[in-house]
C-alpha cells in the first residue's frame, strides 16, 4: 500500500494526462457515432471592414446557408455569421466570396451564392431646405394661420452619392388633429424621394426641428334679438302695458360652434322698484355668459309703458276638439276673469278669446275635461269658471 502511495505522489502528472486522454478520446468516439443532419437556413449577409468616406449601396441581404451538425446539436439563424470582408476595397463594384464562420460541432456543406456583387460608393451630402407637410384637419372653426419658425430651416443630409439624388425632399410632418391652439412642436424629419417614397439610406443632421405655427379661430357674425330683462314688481294697482329695446337686435362675433347655440341676447335688468308711469332707461347687453364678442353698441334704450291695471269678466263660448264624434257639454260657456293694462281691458270682447275642451280619442261615456283658454297677449288670466266641464259621449 506503500509502494502504491508513492507511485501514485510521483507519477501524478502521467496519471492526470492519462485521464484527460481517455476524456477527449470518449468524445471524439461519441461524437463519431452521433447521427448527422443536414440544415438549409437563410442567414443575413454582414459587411465588415467598410473604408471611411464608402457606403455600401448594393448587396444581397441574405444568404442560403447548407450545414451539417449532430441531430440533437440546436442552431439558429442568429448563430450563424455570414460576411463580405470589404477590407482594402475603393469605390466601384466587387466580386466577393462570402465568408463564414466556424460552429464547433458542425460543418458547412455549401453556401449559395460563393461570391456577391458588392456596390461601394462615396459618401457625400448635401444642403436641403425643411419642408412642412400637414397631417389630418384642424377641428371645425379653427384655421392655420403663417409658419412663424422652423428651426433650422435647412439641414445636412449625408449618403452616398446615388442615394442623395433619388432624395427631393426632407419633410417635418405635423399632425393637425385635435389641435385647437398654437402649434408649437418638435418635428422628426423624414427624407423623401419624388414619388413620395422614404429615404432610408441617409443620415439627416440635425435630425429634428422645432416648429412654431399659428392657428387660429375661424370667426363668423350673427345677428340675434335682444331681450329686455325687467327686475322687481311695480306697485299695487300698476301693470306693464309693453316692453321693448332699441335697438331690437345685437350682431356678435366668434366660433360657429358658440354662435350655434346663441338664439337671443338679454339686458342687464331694469328695476320696476315704485314705477307708476311709463319710463325710458339706457342699459348694457349682457353677453358675459358666452365667449362671443358682441360687435354691435353694446348700449340698449329699454322702454317700459306702465298702465293702470284693470280686471273684468268675459263671458267665452266653450268649443269641443274631437275625431268626429258626437260630444255633448253639459255647458256651453265659461266666466274668464283676466286682468291687465286697463286700455286692453276696456276693449275686450269674447270673440278675443278661445276656450275649448279635447275630447279626442275618448270613447263612448261621461268625462270631466279640463278648460283651457287663450287670450290676447298682454293679459293675464286669472280664474276660468267653471274651470272643467262635463262632457257627454252618446252611444
Amino acid at each position: 500500500m506503500k509502494k502504491l502511495a508513492n507511485a501514485l505522489k510521483t507519477n501524478w502528472q502521467l496519471i492526470l494526462l492519462s485521464i484527460v486522454l481517455a476524456l477527449l478520446l470518449w468524445v471524439y468516439v461519441v461524437s463519431a457515432e452521433a447521427p448527422q443532419m443536414e440544415r438549409v437556413l437563410n442567414v443575413p449577409l454582414k459587411a465588415r471592414n467598410i473604408e471611411e468616406g464608402l457606403a455600401l449601396t448594393q448587396a444581397p441581404s441574405s444568404v442560403s446557408l447548407r450545414l451539417r451538425a449532430p441531430v440533437r446539436m440546436e442552431i439558429r439563424t442568429e448563430d450563424l455569421d455570414a460576411y463580405v470582408d470589404l477590407k482594402g476595397q475603393g469605390e466601384g463594384q466587387w466580386l466577393l466570396p462570402v465568408q463564414l464562420k466556424p460552429i464547433p460541432g458542425a460543418s458547412f456543406v455549401e453556401v449559395k451564392p460563393e461570391k456577391v456583387l458588392i456596390t461601394l460608393e462615396r459618401i457625400t451630402t448635401k444642403t436641403m431646405p425643411v419642408e412642412i407637410m400637414f397631417l389630418g384637419k384642424l377641428p371645425q372653426g379653427f384655421t392655420l394661420g403663417p409658419v412663424e419658425e422652423i428651426k433650422p430651416e435647412e439641414v445636412e443630409v449625408k449618403g452616398a452619392i446615388s442615394v442623395l439624388e433619388s432624395a427631393q425632399r426632407v419633410i417635418a410632418p405635423v399632425t393637425l388633429t385635435g389641435i385647437t391652439s398654437q402649434i408649437s412642436q418638435t418635428v422628426p424629419l423624414r427624407v423623401i424621394d419624388d414619388r413620395g417614397q422614404e429615404v432610408t439610406q441617409v443620415e439627416v443632421n440635425p435630425k429634428n426641428v422645432d416648429v412654431t405655427i399659428g392657428v387660429n379661430v375661424q370667426t363668423i357674425s350673427k345677428t340675434v334679438p335682444v331681450i329686455p330683462l325687467l327686475d322687481g314688481s311695480l306697485p299695487y294697482g300698476f301693470v306693464v302695458k309693453s316692453v321693448y329695446c332699441e335697438p331690437q337686435v345685437a350682431t356678435l362675433e366668434g366660433s360657429a360652434d358658440v354662435l350655434e347655440g346663441i338664439a337671443t341676447l338679454y339686458t342687464y335688468p331694469v328695476s320696476l322698484s315704485r314705477r307708476e308711469e311709463s319710463f325710458e332707461e339706457r342699459t348694457y347687453i349682457d353677453v358675459s355668459s358666452t365667449s362671443a364678442r358682441l360687435i354691435s353698441d353694446p348700449v340698449v334704450t329699454v322702454k317700459v309703458e306702465i298702465e293702470e291695471e284693470g280686471r273684468t269678466m268675459v263671458e267665452v263660448p266653450v268649443q269641443v276638439k274631437k275625431d268626429g264624434t258626437p260630444v255633448t257639454l253639459k255647458t256651453s260657456q265659461v266666466s274668464v276673469y283676466v286682468s291687465g293694462p286697463k286700455s286692453l281691458i276696456d276693449t275686450l270682447r269674447a270673440r278675443d278669446f278661445n276656450a275649448w275642451v279635447d275630447a279626442s280619442g275618448l270613447t263612448i261615456g261621461t268625462y270631466s275635461l279640463p278648460v283651457k283658454v287663450e287670450g290676447p297677449s298682454g293679459i293675464i288670466i286669472l280664474k276660468v269658471d267653471p274651470a272643467q266641464i262635463e262632457v257627454e259621449i252618446p252611444e
